[in-house]
């Protein structure tokens, strides 16, 4: 598919909004019969899966599909030994969707695979299980759920923290006032990684895995870091950074808590990447996600340490991973696993123990497949697309951001121009203390000031000025290599 335009991308939008009033009521699936799962990679995330639906009752991983013949083998002969069964093993994703006797697909792949792969599965007809981030670019999550509605097929996004006790305890409370109206919300994630090196030419693949399969819809480049696992989040051909790694779950519990389900009308950011090495994302970064009608949600994420040469970071209202809901009467910290609400001096008020939703998460997905209500699922792909579409338009405006001169302020005099709410300039004063401590130096490692991003959230398209809009609107689908085209 060629570069979506802005005509193509209202009318996708309007595609999805209009199938979202079909409802998925087909292919009931018996009480008695086993839901046949297949797991699309597992160096990672997907192993806990593997063993998360094979855990349930009625529930049979039945097929497992990874481009690293090593990974594959060495988790399904595992497998096998565990089951007593011959689970099914493709590299091909293409060829796993064909089989018939496959009703679900979970995919656990680098995120220019997610969107994808599930756009395949649902092209095939197979319910879907995706990780987060759910996307690789805004289009492919309208396109997503246009599908799921248009094939009435059931699509949980990996969110978990949807299903953790304590956040389901504590969202009713706040949304019902008994902290006093929400200020905002500041969700963030601060924890060391390490510079991932820098290579000096193309690089070769485990000789296990099959490259052209990787890539699939990423351009043919050859391979540009030192490990070819897990550092693909911070190039972006195959990641998109920390904001949709680990931040789209903070994102996520912050915009459930806020009760918002829709875009936001403005978003800015600032950041860099505090590194010379092969990664591209930021790894440090500060996103203001706005609201003409509701409040402002914040995103910060540190990859540096708090002390040079030491293991921990930042700690934000004594976490370092977690959402930090203000209120006029007092706050929440806290996030997967629970935590505990305070009032404005402090003083605990009340502790909401949490269990990571893991488990449950993955049976309301199958609930939801044997029901075909998809009104059901906690972590729904109309929920899950919104989450994973605020990171990216956080690293839109980064992507089209710019270079602040030498002593310049213009940091500050955007944030006064945008009237976010003054904690966040206390953030950005932060974040800067931080570098400095970490003897970054911005006039050689640049911070960027990203660019203020406008859009009509009803029709998710960019507006504002001309210019900013037709770039934003470009960074909003991506080509997709021959052989690797979007269905339909």
């Amino acid at each position: 598919m060629s570069k979506l335009t802005r005509r193509n991308f209202v009318k996708t939008t309007f595609a999805a909004g209009l199938a979202a009033s079909v409802l998925p009521t087909d292919r009931v699936l018996g009480a008695n019969s086993d839901i046949r799962i297949a797991v699309v990679g597992f160096n990672s995330r997907g192993r806990s899966l593997i063993g998360g639906f094979n855990a349930l009752d009625g529930v049979r991983v039945a097929a497992l599909c990874d481009i690293d013949s090593a990974v594959l083998n060495r988790v399904a002969d595992g497998l096998d030994k565990k089951t007593k069964t011959k689970v099914q093993r493709y590299t091909d994703i293409r060829k796993l969707l064909s089989n018939k006797n496959i009703d679900a697909v979970a995919f656990a792949t680098p995120v220019h695979w997610n969107g994808y792969g599930t756009l395949l599965a649902l092209d095939a007809g197979k319910d879907v299980y995706v990780e987060k981030p759910v996307c690789h670019t805004l289009q492919e999550g309208q396109l997503m759920l246009a599908a799921a509605r248009k094939k009435k097929l059931i699509v949980q996004s990996g969110t978990q923290n949807r299903s953790d006790i304590g956040m389901r305890a504590v969202v009713p409370d706040i949304q019902g006032g008994k902290l006093g109206k929400i200020e905002f919300i500041h969700s963030y994630w601060n924890r060391p990684r390490g510079n991932i090196g820098k290579v000096t030419g193309p690089q070769q693949p485990p000789s296990t895995v099959d490259y052209d399969l990787y890539l699939g819809p990423a351009p043919k480049k050859p391979m540009m870091r030192k490990r070819f696992h897990y550092d693909w989040h911070w190039q972006w051909d195959y990641g998109c950074g920390e904001v949709c790694n680990l931040g789209n779950h903070q994102i996520d519990m912050a915009r459930w808590v806020a009760g918002i389900d829709r875009l936001p009308d403005q978003t800015i950011t600032f950041g860099g990447r505090a590194y010379d090495d092969d990664g591209q994302t930021p790894n440090t970064m500060l996103t203001a996600f706005l609201y003409n009608d509701n409040i402002p949600i914040f995103w910060e994420s540190r990859n540096l340490p708090a002390v040079p040469g030491k293991r921990g970071s930042d700690p934000i209202m004594g976490s370092t991973a977690a959402i930090y809901a203000k209120c006029e009467g007092g706050y929440f910290v806290g996030g997967r696993g629970g935590g505990s609400t305070y009032d404005n001096a402090g003083k605990l008020i009340k502790k909401y123990p949490g269990d990571g939703g893991g488990r449950s998460h993955l049976q309301n997905f199958i609930d939801a497949v044997r029901s075909r209500k998809h009104e059901t699922l906690r972590a729904e792909i109309a929920i899950g697309r919104l989450s994973t579409s605020m990171c990216h338009l956080s690293n839109i405006s980064y992507k089209l951001g710019k270079v602040a001169a030498p002593g310049d302020n213009c940091y500050t005099k955007q944030i006064e121009a945008l009237k976010i709410n003054p904690y966040f300039a206390t953030r950005w004063e932060s974040m800067q203390a931080h570098l400095k401590i970490n003897k970054v130096d911005t006039n050689k490692t640049p911070m960027l000031i990203g660019a203020p991003l406008q859009m009509d959230a009803k029709t998710e398209t960019f507006t504002g000025p001309a210019e900013t809009a037709k770039k934003a609107t470009a960074l909003a689908t991506k080509d997709y290599r021959a052989g690797f085209t979007l269905p339909g």
